[in-house]
């Protein structure tokens, strides 16, 4: 974590127990949350009150290249970049990631499935997961009796 003169929490740290503090104080993902199936294009994941929002790296897709499934609480996102045919190449150097690719986040919460939303906009795959609405926060008015 930054502060505001952009120097990391961990700057002032002075022994082994002060960085496994800022680790798991800092730095730790919550347990409730499981992403499987790492290899593949970066996601962020955020939530608001009412949903959850996967954020993928795409650069290069197109809506038809991915695939999305939700089935209970779990979020899979899957993609197949087209391939440029070059003929007669031999690549001395190639870091672009190619072939197909899988992800899946399992949400702590209730999801309603039927209301998930994908935009795909530069790049990036934005997907809105609507908590369901047993599972989200409420305020409860106290009457006068």
């Amino acid at each position: 974590m930054l502060d505001v003169r952009g120097r990391s929490s961990l700057d002032g740290a002075t022994s082994l127990r002060d960085i496994v503090n800022w680790i798991i104080d800092e730095a730790w993902i919550p347990s409730s949350v499981h992403i499987f199936n790492n290899a593949g294009p970066e996601l962020d994941l955020y939530e608001f009150s009412d949903a959850y929002v996967v954020e993928l790296t795409a650069p290069g897709l197109r809506p038809q290249d991915i695939e999305l499934h939700v089935q209970q609480n779990v979020l899979t996102i899957a993609g197949r970049p087209g391939e440029e045919k070059r003929e007669q190449v031999s690549y001395l150097v190639r870091e672009r990631a190619s072939g197909s690719f899988k992800r899946s986040v399992t949400f702590p919460e209730p999801i309603d499935t039927d209301a998930v939303e994908a935009l795909l906009e530069h790049g990036i795959l934005r997907v809105r997961v609507p908590k369901a609405k047993s599972a989200r926060a409420q305020t409860i008015k106290v009457r006068k009796v």
